[in-house]
């Protein structure tokens, strides 16, 4: 993951068998140790439960992991975000004093699937009050920018990509509209171009590419008509919540624009308190609730199993016949990453190996730290101490405090 162009992509079977070749991993033993290891090991511990942390992955899999999960006759406990996040919104609706519309964020495929109108109108139905107005809005690009995919975003230092995939004039699904400019706020510093032709922008900064969904939402949201405040909004993809204080501020910076007559086009459509919904946080809520109804969670007979949190990720297998990769070497190319097919359920695409230097990069490490500085320490320990981690050298291994 994140899996979320893959529906724009029209690979949405293809996801479907990703998402369950990532279940058959948690469930069982086998990984490898690093990128180039010629065979994989079968002593990774299994897991009692699973958390599908990706929006569009639970958009698209849950159902189809319930299924298999029966099948197999494995009783493991599986969770999707989208539920949660859904629960979450109705419950902060429940708390308002006036009727308002829930805005959703999320990737582009996310919101293609409708699985948060879906869990939205569930939610209310249980509720039993009446749906509220759901906007939703694809945030194309963001998620990537955040990960530091080169077709989004690059570092100051770095030669800039021939290919870029954002926001931009002329763009099918994501366009930037020159008549927005003011509603958009780009900072200079995070475009790339000439700054007196938007033809020539690309957005290149976290906070641009907020600024650039946040304004495109609420100004889709006033052309349609519509009068009810935006009073919650949903973090829908696992990356937002990290940008949650600058994604607020966005929304803030947009109640109190002017336009030159000192008219306010926004001010009446975004309510001065606007609650922030983080699906993971309320995940976690469930899950632990689950754990304990079941009597799954550890205590002094079973804490000796777990003493040390384990981190995994997939990594291109440059071994796959017809594997193409980029320049780096350490990803695939964005044609051969979505014009595989599904089907060929035997083809190891990716190893799944622990997390390392190697394979997180310092812009991804340097945000764990900042952002999560506990799974950070969590990090840490995993690389120093795992076996898992023993065939790793030591310039591979993630070592340091949170705040170094």
């Amino acid at each position: 993951m994140p899996y979320g162009n893959y529906p724009a992509e029209d690979k949405i079977t293809f996801l479907k068998e990703l998402i369950l070749k990532d279940t058959v991993f948690l469930l069982g033993d086998r990984y490898w140790t690093s990128r180039s290891s010629q065979v994989p090991r079968r002593d990774k511990p299994p897991v009692k439960a699973v958390v599908i942390a990706c929006n569009t992955a639970t958009s698209y899999g849950l159902e189809d992991i319930h299924d298999a999960m029966g099948r197999w006759n494995i009783p493991v406990y599986t969770v999707g975000v989208v539920a949660a996040g859904a629960d979450g919104a109705v419950e902060s609706l429940l708390d308002a004093e006036a009727p308002g519309a829930v805005a959703v964020m999320a990737t582009v495929g996310t919101c293609k699937s409708d699985g948060y109108v879906r869990e939205i109108t569930r939610s209310s139905s249980g509720a039993k009050i009446d749906p509220p107005e759901i906007i939703q809005q694809g945030c194309l690009g963001l998620a990537s920018a955040v990960e530091g995919n080169p077709e989004y975003i690059v570092s100051p230092d770095s030669e800039v990509s021939a290919t870029y995939r954002g926001p931009a004039v002329g763009h099918t699904s994501a366009p930037i509209d020159p008549s927005l400019i003011p509603q958009y706020g780009f900072e200079e510093a995070g475009l790339l171009g000439d700054a007196e032709d938007p033809e020539t922008w690309r957005l290149n900064s976290i906070e641009n590419y907020i600024r650039y969904h946040t304004a495109t939402l609420v100004e889709g949201y006033r052309r349609s008509g519509s009068e009810e405040p935006i009073t919650t909004v949903i973090l829908g993809c696992t990356h937002f919540p990290l940008y949650e204080d600058a994604i607020e501020q966005s929304f803030e910076r947009l109640r109190g624009i002017r336009t030159t007559d000192g008219a306010a086009p926004y001010e009446s459509l975004i309510s001065e308190e606007v609650v922030f919904i983080d699906p993971a946080q309320l995940t976690a809520v469930d899950l632990y609730e689950a754990l304990a109804g079941r009597e799954l969670l550890n205590d002094d007979e079973t804490a000796g199993f777990t003493t040390i949190d384990e981190f995994y990720i997939s990594v291109p297998n440059a071994a796959c016949p017809g594997v193409a990769m980029r320049p780096d070497g350490l990803s695939f190319t964005y044609a051969y990453k979505y014009g595989r097919s599904p089907g060929d359920v035997d083809k190891e695409y990716v190893k799944r190996v622990p997390m390392s230097r190697e394979n997180l990069g310092e812009t991804v490490m340097e945000m764990i730290r900042t952002t999560m500085p506990a799974v950070w320490d969590r990090l840490v320990s995993f690389s120093s101490h795992s076996p898992r981690c023993a065939d790793l050298s030591p310039e591979a291994r993630i070592h340091g405090g949170p705040t170094e």
